[in-house]
């Protein structure tokens, strides 16, 4: 799956601040069991430093998953809004 949006999607989960299982899937991107194993593999890791997860995993620690940083993602999600800006401004001319 190659979406042409997928750093805005990233930039949207990081602003979110926590991320499920399918938000997993769409950061990425992936299916059910491998969003499922990473969330587990997170959960595990903030466990082990004496933390508890509620609603979801921190977005930040999918970051190394993608092996982008925060600031990356802002960039390419602004990258992606210029260009289809510009898309859609050379279609509405």
């Amino acid at each position: 799956m190659c979406r042409s949006d997928i750093n805005n999607v990233r930039e949207d989960i990081l602003l979110k601040g926590y991320a499920s299982v399918t938000d997993v899937m769409k950061f990425i991107p992936c299916g059910y069991d491998k969003a499922k194993k990473i969330i587990d593999e997170i959960t595990k890791m903030v466990e082990e430093k004496g933390k508890r997860v509620f609603i979801g995993i921190r977005s930040v620690y999918l970051l190394p998953y993608v092996e982008l940083t925060e600031t990356q993602v802002h960039k390419y999600a602004e990258l992606e809004r210029e260009k289809m800006a510009a898309k859609e401004e050379k279609n509405g001319k």
